[in-house]
Order: C-alpha cells, then sequence, then structure tokens
C-alpha cells in the first residue's frame, strides 16, 4: 500500500483515539497514547498491506506528499499531543522504513546499504496482498472504502481531532 493510505490511516487511529485522550495528559498518559498509537499504526499497517492492493501513485511522489503530511500533521498539533501524533504516524509507516527503505534508498543512490529479507510477514511474498498485474479494480474498491472511512470516522471525531490540533498554549 502507498505511504499516503498509511498516512491516512494514522489520521484515522488519531481520530478515534482523540476521544479518550485528556485535555491535559500527564507524562505518562503521553507516553501510553504514544505507544498505543504507535502500536495500532503497525497494526494497521499490516492489514492494509495483507489485502489486495496495487500501487496508484509514483513512489517518490507518494513518499514526498506522504513526509509532508506527517510534518504538517507534527507541526499544527498542540504541543501536548505531537508525541502522540508523531508516534501514530510512526507506527504506520515504520514497517516500510524497517524492511523496505534499504532496498529504496539503494535503489536510487547505489549507496550499498546492506539488505535483509522483510521482518514484518505482511511484506513476505505469500502474505503481501501486492498485486502487479494491470487488473486493479479490487484495490482501486478498496482503496476508495478506506478513505471513505477515515473521512467517516474524521467527522464523527471531528470535535475531538479538532482538539488535538487547534488548542495553543
Amino acid at each position: 500500500m502507498n505511504i499516503l493510505f498509511h498516512t491516512g490511516a494514522a489520521i484515522g487511529i488519531i481520530a478515534l483515539c482523540a476521544q479518550h485522550i485528556p485535555r491535559a495528559p500527564r507524562p505518562a498518559q503521553q507516553a501510553g497514547f504514544s505507544l498505543l498509537g504507535c502500536t495500532l499504526g503497525i497494526i494497521a499497517h499490516g492489514a492494509l498491506d495483507y489485502v489486495p492492493h496495487c500501487y496508484p501513485i509514483p513512489a517518490a511522489l507518494d513518499a514526498s506528499l506522504g513526509l509532508i503530511i506527517i510534518l504538517l500533521n507534527i507541526l499544527f498539533a498542540s504541543g501536548r499531543y505531537r508525541l502522540i501524533i508523531g508516534s501514530t504516524f510512526l507506527g504506520t509507516v515504520l514497517p516500510d522504513l524497517i524492511d523496505l527503505a534499504p532496498q529504496v534508498i539503494n535503489k536510487r543512490t547505489h549507496m550499498g546499504i546492506p539488505t535483509h529479507t522483510p521482518y514484518f510477514p505482511w511484506h513476505w511474498k505469500e502474505y503481501s496482498g501486492s498485486v502487479y498485474q494491470k487488473d486493479c479494480v479490487v484495490s482501486d474498491i478498496n482503496h476508495l472504502v478506506l478513505l471513505a472511512l477515515i473521512v467517516l470516522v474524521c467527522l464523527v471525531y471531528r470535535r475531538h481531532l479538532r482538539r488535538l490540533y487547534l488548542q495553543r498554549r
């Protein structure tokens, strides 16, 4: 699945968790919600990579836009929620950073970074939902369903989500 879909999932996870995050989280609560967000992000990554999917967005554009979305979310988050939001985004992209980044960097730069077989099972050929043929109808439907779910969750929890981003102190 493209990075943009993983970052979209992070936004949905943040919206779902926002209702449970206190208005003034103590450091232990920030750490707990950060760990929860990161863990849910990794699980969501696995689920998204397991379902059949094509790659509708070119890799360089995908990575660039994904990074911009992550940075903007962290930048516009209220200070007390930045760790939670950043950790959730990290969880959704961490499996790709660990398993796929060395190959991508080598392909683009010829640096010769050591590579390894993927650690995460959804990156193994037998468990990956990657579709490399021309028929991507199922993938397109899966992407549309994911985007609709993210928008729906954000709309339902918009009041809580807004609190994470619009409070300044």
